[in-house]
């Protein structure tokens, strides 16, 4: 069985819903019980938690045994070893952010919406 490390950049962690949804009950858990077994694979997910509170980052990355967290959205999305971006931050500010990861080469993931009109959705899927 190979093991794969899936670096995953985690936008908005200090959120309630992803913060607890989302890390608290999905990812953390999946990293505790050894990771995603796929056929003979095992994906692991690596994660970088990024917010702008500092402390709160701190407390949700420990209270989860993660050790990689940046209040440095620029910096998280330059790091090459982490190809998904999924944002959960504030919906008024998704487009932009998600152009910004799609402009770094990530694949993305939303909460949604993902823009706040028609038009913005459609700009960012073309």
């Amino acid at each position: 069985m190979t093991a794969q490390n899936l670096g995953i950049i985690v936008n908005g962690a200090t959120g309630g819903i992803c913060s607890f949804q989302h890390i608290e009950n999905s990812l953390a858990p999946i990293r505790a019980e050894g990771g995603l077994k796929i056929g003979d694979e095992t994906i692991m997910p690596r994660l970088l938690l990024v917010a702008r509170d500092e402390t709160r980052l701190a407390e949700i990355a420990c209270h989860n045994n993660l050790e990689d967290w940046t209040t440095d959205l620029d910096a998280a999305l330059e790091n090459p070893d982490y190809l998904v971006f999924f944002d959960a931050a504030a919906p008024h500010m998704r487009a932009g952010i998600l152009n910004r990861a799609l402009a770094a080469g990530k694949h993305i993931f939303a909460a949604k919406p993902i823009a706040s009109t028609v038009e913005g959705g459609e700009a960012l899927l073309r």
